[in-house]
């Protein structure tokens, strides 16, 4: 049982990354929403999933939501990053001090994987402190021989085997069939909750306060 206190709930930041179109966006409004709506690409134009949830700002999305962690909560304030080229140079930015990345790629589309190599050094690059990375393979839809889904272009091991190759969990989503997605973010959060650089609310308050950085 989660617990009733008033203690207050420790935050941290989680970033997702990947190419445009890599199924990221739907992951985070399915986990963030509950609703399952089809692709819109984060571009920074102002729109609204949810009244008091999720805005838009310039090349990503923000959400903040709070998850179980066994019988512990932990708060994730989460960014969801365009993938567009043009937005590329902002990735840094949203990166800077974020304790979990979630890299996405779609698993019917072989290039956004072949990317996973650099989004992964970005991670490792751009985030203030040694950040926990889940990779993530989006759209494994139930595919039927009536349906015109795209067909699968990477494959369960050999992506399992990237992910273990560079000391990386890996889950497979449906953000259309809500398969692994509440699962994905709370495996983030478990993974925050066993670190010591996450942060009470006022300790995350106090460093915004000193610093000009909004994120």
């Amino acid at each position: 049982m989660l617990s009733t206190t008033s203690e207050p709930i420790p935050e941290a930041k989680i970033t997702v990354i990947g190419k445009s179109q890599s199924g990221k966006s739907a992951l985070f409004s399915r986990y963030v929403t509950e609703t399952f709506s089809e692709p819109v690409k984060t571009i920074g134009k102002p729109f609204f999933l949810s009244d008091d949830i999720l805005k838009s700002y310039l090349g990503a999305s923000f959400a903040q939501k709070v998850a179980s962690g066994g019988k512990r909560q932990i708060r994730l304030k989460i960014w969801d990053t365009a993938g567009d080229e043009r937005y590329q140079g902002l990735l840094p930015l949203y990166l800077r001090g974020s304790q979990a990345v979630m890299i996405c790629f779609s698993v019917c589309d072989r290039h956004s994987f072949e990317q996973m190599e650099s989004f992964l050094k970005l991670a490792q690059k751009d985030c203030s402190s040694d950040p926990y990375i889940l990779l993530i393979g989006t759209k494994c839809d139930t595919q039927k021989e009536s349906d015109q889904y795209e067909k699968r272009q990477v494959g369960y091991d050999e992506a399992e085997a990237f992910a273990r190759s560079h000391g990386l969990h890996y889950i497979e989503t449906s953000a259309k069939e809500n398969r692994n997605v509440t699962e994905a973010f709370e495996l983030v959060g478990k993974e925050m909750l066993g670190r010591t650089d996450i942060e009470l609310p006022e300790e995350a308050s106090k460093k915004s306060k000193s610093s000009c950085s909004i994120f």
